[in-house]
């Protein structure tokens, strides 16, 4: 009974040493568990000297591995075939005799419950059968207040969560219902649990469920599942849900556990980005210049009108490469190599090229149809993505480029055989002017261009 209503594991111990104090006649007795590495350790004894725990502590007839152990006897310790050391070291203690009970969940081996007595005993099956029924009992006790204590901070873990976690059975009736639920749906554990969680389920979405509780019965885990849910005002919100199957301890599916994360910010958030993106690539095609865009590798992921136009190019989006794409030379006539072309260098150093003058050999051009020439101002900018903030070294995802015609700013170009593309300032005194504003371009960073 002092077993059966003990409120604690130092409850366990004592009741259980008392019984076998008073069932066997010994009057010294120990219990001792496994830790978390597997070593037997004390954790209740009666009458033992702290310097013989300390030289004994770890000891175990059998190992972790062992399969339903057996009660060990040892009648006579000056006779027995312990080890020289080990023998001693209970013969100081003044222990004659002792027995090893195991202490079982199952079959699995929990620790050890110690008889010990100062003379020599002939250990009966009766008196072995005693012991081991009260050691069942405390083996019990043991693991019942183990699953209660581990149950108990999982529940805080769970009831703690910003997320709601939601449980149910197989026939998707509510049976648990945390506060991070309350909060997302509107309805208390009262007035949820013990209802159908279709009452979460818009109409349009109640095939969802049935779909859910058959993956849930074949083992599957269900995870960022996007779908819609109502709460108790009837407002639709946005959640991603993560399904888990619940099992007995025989490993038969009893129900399913739901986390739900309410992500209506992130769907908003995609919207707005979207609509960003869109707004600036507009305001992007209306600009007067030549603008395109890369990925980190130079692969040309946007381009406008302008650029079209002024190369004579239509590149293929994710396939032709800036700086290959067109040839471009300096104002002398030398060819541009590909490391020195201005988006190259701008993607491999990180940094914003500004205001490079070069040439741009266009398929065709308004005053020379052959051999034509294009003088250009070339504005690079670097863009790193986002996705990359945070990390140790943010990778360059995205890169601008800005062209300017300059042949009616008074640059033109002519071609001169054996010595390429030259451009000569045919009008003096005419500012270079900035051909793109960055300043309005600086809010693209936030935009993944």
């Amino acid at each position: 009974a002092a077993l059966q209503q003990a409120a604690s594991l130092d409850d366990v111990y004592g009741a259980a040493m008392d019984a076998v104090a008073r069932a066997l006649g010994c009057s010294r007795t120990s219990v001792l568990l496994l830790d978390a590495a597997g070593v037997m350790r004390f954790v209740a004894w009666r009458n033992l000297s702290d310097s013989y725990r300390q030289a004994v502590d770890g000891h175990s007839p059998w190992t972790t591995e062992t399969r339903n152990p057996l009660p060990v006897c040892i009648d006579d310790v000056a006779q027995s075939d312990l080890p020289d050391q080990l023998k001693q070291v209970v013969l100081a203690e003044g222990i004659r005799s002792l027995a090893f009970v195991p202490l079982l969940d199952g079959w699995r081996l929990l620790g050890k419950f110690m008889l010990y007595y100062d003379a020599p005993h002939a250990f009966t099956r009766e008196e072995i059968d005693v012991a081991r029924t009260i050691v069942w009992h405390v083996g019990f006790s043991v693991e019942r207040m183990r699953a209660q204590r581990a149950a108990q901070h999982f529940a805080a873990i769970v009831e703690s969560s910003e997320d709601a976690i939601v449980s149910k059975d197989l026939n998707g009736i509510i049976t648990t219902w945390n506060r991070g639920a309350e909060r997302l749906f509107g309805y208390t554990a009262a007035e949820a649990v013990g209802r159908p969680v279709t009452i979460l389920i818009p109409t349009d979405r109640l095939d969802e469920e049935p779909k859910i509780i058959g993956r849930i019965r074949n083992g599957e885990r269900v995870e960022h599942f996007e779908t819609l849910r109502r709460r108790k005002d009837g407002g639709l919100i946005d959640i991603s849900l993560t399904i888990s199957p619940i099992r007995d301890r025989d490993g038969t599916i009893v129900g399913a556990s739901k986390i739900a994360r309410d992500i209506t910010e992130q769907k908003l958030a995609g919207v707005r980005l979207r609509d960003s993106e869109r707004r600036l690539q507009e305001l992007l095609a209306a600009f007067p210049v030549a603008i395109y865009t890369t990925d980190a590798e130079g692969r040309i992921t946007y381009f406008n009108e302008p650029a079209v136009e002024l190369t004579g190019l239509r590149p293929l989006l994710g396939e032709d490469q800036a700086g290959l794409t067109w040839k471009l030379y300096w104002p002398d006539g030398r060819p541009m190599a590909l490391d020195e072309c201005p988006m190259i260098v701008a993607l491999k150093e990180g940094r914003i090229i500004r205001n490079v003058l070069a040439g741009i050999h266009s398929r065709y051009n308004r005053k020379v149809v052959e051999q034509a020439a294009i003088a250009g101002v070339l504005n690079t900018k670097v863009i790193a993505d986002p996705q990359a903030a945070g990390q140790a070294a943010a990778y360059i995802a995205k890169r601008l480029d800005a062209l300017a015609d300059e042949t009616e700013r008074g640059w033109e170009g002519k071609f001169v055989e054996g010595e390429g593309f030259l451009f000569e300032r045919i009008v003096r005194g005419v500012k270079d002017v900035a051909v793109i504003d960055y300043a309005l371009l600086n809010s693209a960073d936030d935009r993944r261009l």
